[in-house]
């Protein structure tokens, strides 16, 4: 019985190895190996370092054994996932999706994380239809000024027909660019008219003007670069403002498209309805499709 079944597996490793042969040039292989070895020596690294992260609390030594060698269908491997928060000890959550495939590649990993900063007891579905809630019962939270300096809702999107902003080649942010900002202004509603500002070749007086009004990204972010996020900038970045200026468009920072609602006096009311406003300008084109990760 032993002798059967180790013949049995010495055909299927034959085959097995063959196949990888056949499929991967000697210096893919190579490439692979070197890639594995850089992603030991950044996990050795986590394990050294004093962190708080996320990450530094669920990614265990069992664990990495379990998801080291697995691969997105977009080419990305555990060590573009974890690589800004090894790098960056100070992360809240040390980890970044590169492409959509990372959640159902890596669950093991990013499920818990997104239940402990969303204090959920286990990850449930995107609800098919948002419920807003009557406004009627809304206030100033914080009348007096006290507590509160300032408030800010986002809105985050990806189009499932692009690839992440952190994953795009030069071409590809830009094409992404045009189409979705060519969306925005294509509005004819009043409260929806507006401009877009490309971030490259922006002036220093917009951007004085756009930060003045809280509606500028950060240019300096340590945490998406070493991510992967920054690559190509500030090609295929820009915002979308509104004539209004209630509210901003960025495009391709960290998700493809992110609507920014500043407030600066503690209105949550008025702040929460120009949320929604700002959602009505997500309504996709027919062909496209929204992410649920």
């Amino acid at each position: 019985m032993l002798s059967a079944n180790y013949k049995k597996w010495q055909l299927w490793f034959i085959k097995y190895v063959c196949c990888v042969c056949v499929a991967y040039p000697q210096s893919q292989i190579n490439y692979e190996y070197e890639r594995v070895e850089e992603l030991e020596e950044a996990f050795n690294a986590l394990e050294n370092q004093k962190s708080n992260s996320f990450l530094r609390k669920y990614l265990t030594r069992e664990l990495f054994n379990v998801i080291k060698f697995r691969m997105t269908y977009g080419g990305n491997t555990l060590l573009e996932v974890i690589r800004s928060g090894v790098k960056n000890p100070d992360s809240v959550f040390g980890v970044y999706a590169p492409d959509p495939d990372c959640y159902k590649v890596f669950p093991e990993l990013m499920y818990p994380i997104i239940c402990a900063a969303h204090f959920l007891p286990h990850i449930i579905n995107h609800p098919p239809k948002i419920k807003y809630g009557s406004l009627d019962y809304l206030d100033l939270l914080d009348p007096d000024g006290r507590h509160s300096k300032s408030l800010r809702f986002e809105l985050s999107r990806n189009v499932k027909e692009f690839k992440f902003p952190a994953s795009m080649t030069a071409d590809e942010l830009k094409d992404s660019e045009n189409i979705i900002s060519a969306h925005f202004l294509s509005f004819e509603q009043p409260e929806f008219r507006g401009r877009y500002v490309r971030l490259k070749g922006m002036t220093a007086h917009a951007k004085k003007v756009l930060t003045g009004l809280h509606l500028m990204f950060p240019e300096q972010d340590k945490y998406l670069e070493d991510a992967g996020g920054r690559k190509h900038w500030p090609s295929g970045r820009g915002i979308f403002v509104p004539n209004s200026l209630e509210f901003a468009v960025w495009i391709n920072v960290e998700d493809q498209i992110k609507v920014v609602v500043p407030n600066s006096n503690g209105e949550f009311k008025r702040s929460y309805e120009r949320m929604i406003q700002g959602k009505a300008v997500l309504k996709p084109y027919p062909n496209w499709f929204f992410l649920r990760h």
